[in-house]
């Protein structure tokens, strides 16, 4: 997400940098729960406002923080407006992972690391912490 924020012009990145969105566990809990007793449903969903381009606690290097399962809109914007910037992160996103020119046959290691328990933290002098729940 680093790497996809960098790509973007500085106009841009400062324009999403003062910018929250509505995050939702709700519709994958709901999904969960339509498998019967095959769906675990471990806590009751949440909904919370995140920053749309955090600051990583650890490196301090800025990233995108929208995610195409969980962030539902963007705060402030027409629907127009909200689906047209989460679709541009989403293609950003999206030129940085290899999905062709992989032979049939070859063996692909894919990890994914999740962060739990860690509140985003926003651009400092962006968005203000009462913007955020």
């Amino acid at each position: 997400m680093t790497a996809a924020y960098k790509k973007l012009s500085p106009s841009f990145r400062e324009y999403l940098e003062r910018l929250t969105a509505l995050h939702s566990g709700v519709e994958q809990a709901e999904e969960s729960l339509k498998k019967g007793a095959s769906g675990i449903l471990r806590r009751k969903p949440v909904e919370t406002i995140h920053p749309v381009i955090r600051i990583h606690p650890g490196t301090g290097g800025k990233a995108i923080f929208v995610n195409k399962a969980f962030t539902k809109y963007i705060i402030g914007l027409k629907v127009e407006e909200s689906e047209l910037l989460l679709l541009i992160n989403t293609l950003m996103i999206g030129l940085l992972f290899p999905i062709f020119g992989y032979d049939k046959g070859d063996i692909r290691h894919h990890f994914r690391l999740t962060a739990t328990g860690e509140r985003p933290i926003p651009v400092p002098g962006k968005v203000s912490s009462e913007a955020l729940a």
